[in-house]
């Protein structure tokens, strides 16, 4: 349990530095989605076992304030593969990214392709769930996705400001530094980007899991196509607006294996999303009341 609450405290010390703004390009990165008001929307579904052992589906939904003369709720919405192994009260999760996606700015979709989306896999961490039930606690461990980087202390290090910086690598192989980011089909942002999560939640009546969480993001510009594309804006992670849920896909859960080969892939999670989420939709009022 001592480790336990260190972990959380070394967590939040860090989310605690994201109330002072810090120059970032575009913070996420989209696809075509269709928004509603909830990301607990979607049918019922699930989980039978009692054993957490298993593929399950992370959805997150974090907010994201820009300031451009005004504040902008920026949404980002992402799907993940999680593998999970039960220990005890511990789950070591392996995770896979599948898509991530954020709503517009300036009236501009930033599309991470695919390549850029993979780079980052897998990612590992240890959660805890001292019991089961309804309304059992979850706590995740830190995680860190990286973009176009090679850290010795993912934690820690501090982020490069130039592609010369031999911790930079092209972590899409396609001859640009970092990951190449589609700007709204005008240009194209080379950038790396560093992102440390925590969640905490509840285990609800379906077995599934569903809480908050703190996001803390650095994205540096390395260059562009234009010079548009590497414009930095200020942002603040909107703590108290962030939502995810973890649910279960395998036979145990919503059983998405649609190919019947005894695995639940990141394509057949993409496709099926419709069924267990509704993103939430931007709204710039929530990026007011953080200011007050």
């Amino acid at each position: 349990m001592l480790r336990l609450l260190v972990l959380i405290g070394v967590v939040f010390a860090v989310a605690a530095c994201e109330p002072t703004p810090s120059p970032s390009g575009f913070d996420a990165q989209t696809f075509e989605i269709q928004a509603s008001d909830s990301i607990l929307g979607g049918n019922d579904v699930t989980a039978t076992s009692a054993d957490l052992s298993g593929t399950w589906v992370l959805v997150t939904d974090w907010s994201t304030c820009v300031t451009i003369g005004e504040e902008i709720e920026l949404r980002n919405y992402s799907l993940s593969r999680l593998e999970i192994v039960q220990d005890g009260v511990q789950l070591r999760e392996t995770r896979e990214d599948c898509s991530v996606a954020n709503t517009p700015l300036l009236g501009l979709t930033t599309v991470v392709p695919p390549a850029a989306v993979a780079s980052a896999n897998p990612m590992f961490t240890t959660a805890f769930v001292p019991t089961t039930g309804v309304g059992a606690p979850y706590t995740s461990g830190l995680e860190v996705q990286m973009w176009g980087l090679k850290f010795t202390n993912p934690v820690v290090e501090a982020m490069p400001t130039d592609a010369s910086d031999p911790r930079v690598i092209d972590a899409d192989n396609d001859g640009h530094p970092g990951v190449t980011l589609k700007v709204g089909g005008v240009c194209d942002l080379y950038a790396v980007q560093r992102a440390m999560m925590v969640r905490t939640g509840t285990q609800g009546a379906d077995g599934n899991f569903s809480g908050e969480g703190s996001r803390s993001v650095v994205q540096v510009a390395l260059g562009a196509s234009q010079g548009f594309c590497a414009q930095a804006f200020t942002t603040v992670s909107n703590q108290t607006n962030n939502h995810w849920k973890l649910l279960r896909v395998d036979k145990q859960g919503m059983n998405l294996d649609q190919d019947g080969d005894g695995n639940v892939s990141c394509a057949e999670i993409v496709q099926n999303q419709a069924v267990f989420t509704n993103w939430i939709e931007p709204d710039d009022t929530r990026c007011a009341a953080i200011k007050k």
